[in-house]
């Protein structure tokens, strides 16, 4: 009997929740079984009688502030189940003892939107039916066990050149297209470009549009899958990297063998190429 079980456990909130109303029953819930049903009221209100044995009425008595239970099996007669009642908590009740560390807000109403001090310390498994929602706009925190966001959505990569300009840039139908997930300072970042043509753009190839900046000093590093690019004899594939800035964008590095690497530049790319990639990386 879930009710039982926190009425007795927390009986201060329930008075904390529903105040006094001259006697009148109101009630608190019902059990999923239909074999009980809590409700306050006055023990002398016999009105509530259980049909089988198995049934019991547990009641909050306003005039005296004790819990009783009424059950068939006991001759329809009421139990005393505890003594009397706080009139209530004052002062801030321990996080550790299930308050909120908040005196103003002792206790945390699920079923509402609040914002209460305190940590909560939760020493087993939590499930969570409906997801965990973080603001809109984060409340960063430098403590690093601390998850303070998190974020999923699309952004829209774009091909260009570090000089030059777009020109007649042309995608091929259904793209760009990209997604990405935040995880506190954690961000990856896919995309997908397929060219029909490749614009005026000169020098370095580089993607923009990242949904977040990289970070100048962070290591940001990722793998692409390229078609119709022309590459030099040892050059075996493709890299992404940061631009060693604080930008929403990315290079491409050739991966060669046995030298340097290199960054992939507009002249090897062809009007018809094609990019599939992924970016890891972290922000501020």
């Amino acid at each position: 009997m879930k009710q039982l079980l926190f009425l007795l456990l927390f009986p201060c909130l329930a008075l904390a929740q529903y105040p006094g109303n001259a006697g009148q029953k109101i009630t608190l819930g019902e059990q999923t079984t239909a074999d009980g049903l809590v409700y306050r009221g006055l023990a002398a209100d016999t009105t509530r009688k259980p049909s089988v044995d198995t049934m019991a009425y547990i009641l909050l008595d306003t005039n005296t502030n004790i819990i009783w239970q009424y059950k068939k099996a006991t001759n329809n007669a009421w139990t005393r189940v505890g003594g009397s009642i706080s009139s209530g908590v004052t002062g801030t009740l321990p996080v550790e003892n299930g308050g909120t560390g908040s005196a103003t807000q002792n206790f945390v109403d699920l079923t509402t939107n609040q914002s209460v001090n305190g940590l909560k310390t939760f020493l087993d498994t939590i499930i969570v039916n409906k997801g965990i929602r973080f603001p809109a706009t984060q409340s960063a925190s430098t403590n690093g066990n601390t998850l303070d966001d998190y974020e999923e959505g699309a952004w829209t990569p774009a091909y260009e050149g570090i000089d030059g300009s777009a020109g007649s840039l042309a995608y091929a139908s259904g793209y760009p297209r990209g997604r990405y997930t935040k995880i506190g300072r954690l961000v990856v970042a896919t995309g997908e470009i397929e060219l029909t043509n490749k614009g005026s753009w000169t020098s370095g190839v580089r993607i923009s549009g990242l949904p977040f900046s990289t970070t100048a000093n962070e290591v940001a590093q990722g793998f692409c899958v390229a078609g119709f690019v022309d590459f030099a004899a040892g050059e075996l594939y493709l890299n992404t990297r940061n631009t060693a800035a604080a930008l929403p964008s990315f290079y491409f590095d050739k991966t060669k063998d046995n030298a340097n690497r290199e960054i992939l530049f507009t002249s090897a790319v062809s009007d018809n190429s094609i990019f599939y990639f992924s970016l890891t990386y972290q922000i501020f």
